[in-house]
């Protein structure tokens, strides 16, 4: 009787730990915060606020991997570039 019970339960954890990790089909988010100067985000070239905000949140990311670039308000701050990869949650200025 112990045995079955201890199978059904590794059994119930194996499986519980199978859906766990399944790839989930809806895409990542970027959330972009800014201390103090309003900001324009352009993704892969596109325009994606019209208007500058200082934090902004972006659903939906499908692609594995986009190009983007921070435009501040002022022009006197330096425009960022950057690449954005899904695997990781690093920008990376070029």
């Amino acid at each position: 009787m112990y045995k079955r019970l201890l199978t059904v339960i590794m059994l119930l954890a194996i499986a519980t730990g199978g859906f766990a990790q399944r790839y989930r089909t809806y895409g990542g988010t970027l959330n972009i915060y800014s201390a103090d100067v309003p900001f324009f985000l352009y993704i892969n070239n596109v325009l994606y606020n019209n208007r500058p905000l200082i934090d902004l949140h972006v659903p939906n990311l499908q692609n594995p991997r986009y190009n983007l670039r921070i435009v501040f308000a002022n022009r006197r701050q330096r425009t960022l570039n950057g690449r954005v990869c899904s695997s990781s949650t690093k920008m990376v200025n070029i």
